[in-house]
């Protein structure tokens, strides 16, 4: 007899199991449908809400438009560059008062311009941009580098005294004209 209380009761347990699963599935079914429409819910409340921010905005556009005599284009280009100083000051304080940020202006010539203005700032001498190396400059200034790596890398790995003119010579014209002056003075 205990042998089949064993399997009616494994019967039930396994029918209960199916009602748990079930029951399980229906309460994520409805979580999920309840956070949906919180979701959209919501969309719908900013949705509405910056539909009343446009309707305030055109509607003092037109009033202080209506007062001063400017045009709605002119009173919302003002309202525009105040609110624009307006961030910018909040976000460089961060409620400190002391600016912690440094906004650069994304023109071409901005680098130059932001450059001079540090300078002239910070009453060190302007340093000239516009004099950089040519190609030819930056290509005998490489081979220099180059070969002093590879006379440091001698010098490390043979451990002699090896030097730079010890070294076959690869400088450009420039440079040769310079050493053959000094060797003509000396």
């Amino acid at each position: 007899m205990d042998s089949m209380n064993n399997i009616e009761a494994q019967r039930r347990l396994k029918v209960a199991r199916t009602y748990m699963a079930e029951a399980e599935k229906l309460a994520e079914v409805k979580s999920a449908e309840a956070r949906a429409e919180a979701t959209y819910l919501l969309g719908v409340g900013v949705s509405r809400q910056r539909s009343a921010i446009q309707d305030g905005f055109n509607t003092m556009v037109d009033n202080f438009a209506v007062t001063t005599g400017l045009s709605a284009d002119t009173v919302r280009a003002l309202i525009y560059t105040t609110q624009f100083f307006d961030s910018s000051v909040g976000m460089v304080a961060r409620g400190t008062g002391v600016p912690n940020r440094l906004f650069l202006s994304h023109a071409p010539d901005a680098v130059l311009e932001q450059t001079r203005q540090l300078h002239s700032t910070l009453g060190s001498s302007y340093l000239d941009f516009t004099s950089f190396p040519t190609p030819e400059q930056q290509a005998i200034a490489r081979r220099r580098i180059q070969r002093d790596e590879k006379v440091a890398d001698e010098t490390a790995t043979a451990g002699g005294a090896a030097t730079a003119l010890d070294e076959p010579s690869d400088r450009g014209a420039e440079e040769t004209k310079g050493d053959e002056r000094k060797s003509k003075v000396t």
